[in-house]
């Protein structure tokens, strides 16, 4: 029938048809479009990530190398998929569409990424768009398509083939002289700058699409112009895979490139794989995507990918000291500090987790205090416990202690803030993410077992991501077995320090600490000593220990610890796999080990057979530092649509339940703390203040910008000061 003869049902069906069969053909690019715009559009993180690469020199290029090669890769790939599906079932979409969505998806990661660009922190200081803003970015968006038409329509009239005449070095000159200005003299005076190339870049694009088009319907041999084009284009392909497996290998390479760029590379990786499946897909008739995921899942019955990275060391962990021990000894090596006190403060530190900025806010409190108080609020500590990015940051300021054992604190040179600032400040992120978006995708074809995983990347960043000049750079490296407090030799010089995990499979918590806590199982409500249940010979990294307390999904998986169970009937012991995850799931503060451990010392207080505890025990004052970084302020409980309801509400509830937990905690710890008779504290430390809008994203990278409003807020804790002061005010 004739199209023009056809009533307005008929048209509307056969526009939908169409439609969804363009859907459905061109999946992975209509995908990889979502993905983009949430990771960089909707995401703080992602948003944060566009800031950090606008400050780092050359960056620009290599965003700008990317988004073209993303592009390309989504034309050529859904044309291709368009070439084969015509052959196989023709008339599956209509010619018009056949030429014009693989251009359009192209087209469109230009517009996404401009629309993510002008939401970014670059030009917008709000962190959530007003209503207004998100019309305006909706209203971009839909212009897009007829800027496309109207473009399309007068390059497919005007350029029927590239030509190297002036207008042509004229364009590539000037592109070229803008993208350098960007990539090496980027600043708050020339961001607008920003939208001209990626608009000139988008422009040149469809250039590319469209002579090509031209060539091949004319069949024309190539001109000198299209074999330069083709030979920039092949390079453009070298450059991009070999950035993508360096990184995936150097850590140093990952750190050089930055996320954002390196993000864009692997969409564009996994976009091409994505069409090739679909091309021979349709080509043998077949449903590749399905016979691969059933290799990975019948693979997984054999093979294990996420095995903690441990290391070999004949040490023994039950050798380790008990609370009493050590709180004993911690308290004999004080006396006569204590003596001369009327009150003598010890100080419990809860960590909350999020990542890079949750360790950078809490190693920078603790770091100002000792600088503050010129070193004598580290004689106070008695514990650092904490999760996820909190425990990274319990562990920067540990080792800084460790490692600056001895040497005087001058409170002028803020020696202990700019150290733990300088580690904090590293990227952790993009060499982890180089492994998640590679190794790990690919890997899951192997039957064979496999080691070097994301989350052992994550280990290796903290260790080796920070420059060479950062003091704390593989200070984490150091193994359980020498941070340890033997209980024949009890060194009470550095705080007990807690890193809070959980067992994935029933959710029971677990600590990896420096003192044992299998001597006291029943009183710490019979917690895992994940140190304890070690099979013999083998050692674990203080990074390997705060990465497994932050193996939140999907950046870092559960991790595997094997341990050796004694069977009575069988001649070798049974092996039971335990899998660990972040410790936030039940506690993202660490306030339940220290709640515990606080009970047992007011216990020990009041039954201790030690002369001088007993003779002291009245002037010690338990304090809770709880440094926090998250919004304050009810949630508000929302209408849930019926079909989420039915759908997802076990898993509503345990994502609710996710922070809940962590709050009904802390105000038990805080409410014990109001409950004791003798004078106690609870400090609540936190990032974020009343009037103070500046959102920071939690990520494992950091821009300075964020950096920046962090420190503003460092100076401004009142909390912070009182701190500093009672300390200051000991005679140790």
């Amino acid at each position: 029938m004739n199209q023009s003869k056809k009533s307005i049902a008929e048209k509307i069906t056969f526009f939908l048809v169409n439609l969804f069969h363009s859907l459905w053909l061109y999946f992975p690019s209509v995908i990889f479009l979502l993905i983009v715009y949430m990771c960089f559009g909707n995401l703080s993180q992602g948003q944060d990530l566009i800031v950090l690469s606008s400050e780092r020199s050359g960056n620009f290029g290599l965003f700008l190398i990317a988004l073209l090669f993303l592009a390309l890769t989504g034309w050529f790939g859904a044309r291709k998929v368009s070439e084969i599906k015509s052959l196989k079932l023709p008339g599956y979409i209509t010619p018009f569409l056949f030429k014009h969505i693989p251009r359009f998806i192209g087209f469109s990661f230009f517009t996404l990424l401009i629309i993510a660009y002008a939401k970014s922190p670059l030009f917008n200081s709000r962190f959530e768009p007003t209503m207004a803003q998100q019309i305006l970015y909706a209203a971009i968006f839909i212009v897009s398509f007829l800027y496309y038409w109207f473009w399309t329509s007068f390059m497919e009239k005007r350029f029927k083939r590239i030509v190297f005449n002036w207008i042509f070095f004229v364009t590539v000159i000037g592109f070229f002289v803008i993208t350098g200005v960007l990539c090496f003299n980027l600043n708050s005076h020339n961001h607008w700058l920003i939208f001209i190339i990626l608009l000139l870049t988008q422009w040149a694009f469809l250039v590319i699409v469209i002579t090509r088009r031209k060539v091949i319907e004319t069949r024309e041999e190539h001109s000198l112009a299209e074999k330069v084009i083709n030979i920039v284009f092949y390079l453009l392909i070298a450059v991009v895979l070999v950035v993508y497996i360096i990184c995936m290998i150097y850590v140093k390479a990952a750190v050089w490139v930055t996320a954002f760029p390196f993000v864009l590379i692997a969409f564009s990786v996994f976009l091409a794989v994505g069409f090739l499946l679909s091309y021979y897909s349709v080509k043998k008739g077949l449903n590749i995507h399905l016979i691969l995921l059933f290799f990975v899942f019948l693979f997984g019955f054999w093979t294990e990918r996420h095995s903690v990275n441990l290391v070999k060391n004949e040490v023994n962990f039950s050798k380790r000291a008990s609370i009493e021990q050590y709180f004993t000894k911690w308290v004999n090596t004080r006396k006569q500090d204590i003596e001369a006190s009327n009150s003598y403060p010890v100080y419990f530190v809860l960590s909350d987790g999020g990542a890079s900025r949750s360790g950078y806010w809490v190693a920078s409190v603790l770091s100002r205090m000792q600088d503050e108080s010129a070193g004598k609020f580290s004689n106070h500590l008695f514990c650092l416990s904490g999760a996820s990015g909190g425990s990274v940051g319990n562990a920067a300021f540990y080792m800084l202690l460790r490692k600056m054992n001895g040497a005087d604190v001058n409170p002028a040179d803020s020696l202990f803030l700019k150290r733990s600032q300088g580690y904090l400040q590293s990227d952790f992120l993009t060499y982890t993410l180089s492994r998640m978006l590679g190794y790990d995708f690919f890997i899951q074809l192997s039957p064979f077992n496999s080691h070097n995983d994301r989350a052992r990347a994550l280990t290796t960043a903290l260790e080796y991501a920070p420059a060479d000049s950062v003091f704390l750079k593989d200070a984490l490296s150091t193994p359980f077995s020498q941070l340890m407090i033997d209980e024949k030799n009890v060194n009470d010089s550095f705080p007990i320090i807690c890193v809070n995990t959980t067992r994935m499979q029933d959710g029971k918590p677990a600590v990896i600490t420096n003192i044992n806590l299998t001597k006291n199982l029943e009183q710490f409500n019979r917690r895992i000593d994940v140190l304890n249940i070690l099979q013999k010979g083998y050692d674990m990294k203080l990074s390997t220990a705060v990465v497994l307390g932050a193996s939140f999904p999907y950046v870092s998986p559960a991790g595997r610890i094997d341990q050796s169970v004694n069977s009575k009937t069988a001649k070798k012991d049974s092996v039971r796999e335990n899998y660990f995850v972040d410790g936030g799931y039940v506690d993202n503060s660490g306030a339940g080990v220290v709640h515990e451990m606080i009970i047992q010392l007011n216990a020990i207080l009041d039954n201790s057979t030690d002369s001088v505890v007993q003779r002291l025990k009245s002037k010690l004052k338990f304090s809770v530092l709880n440094i926090t970084n998250g919004v304050e302020g009810d949630i508000l409980a929302k209408k849930v649509n019926p079909f989420i309801n039915d759908l997802a509400a076990p898993l509503k509830t345990l994502v609710g339940t996710f922070s809940i937990q962590t709050s009904v905690n802390d105000s038990r710890l805080k409410n014990y703390m109001k409950s004791q008779k003798k004078p106690q504290n609870y400090w609540d430390i936190n990032l974020y203040g009343t009037e103070e809008p500046q959102h920071f994203s939690m990520n494992w990278v950091i821009s300075q910008r964020a950096l920046t409003g962090m420190n503003g807020r460092l100076f401004n804790r009142s909390q912070i000061n009182q701190v500093v002061k009672e300390v200051s005010a000991q005679k140790n």
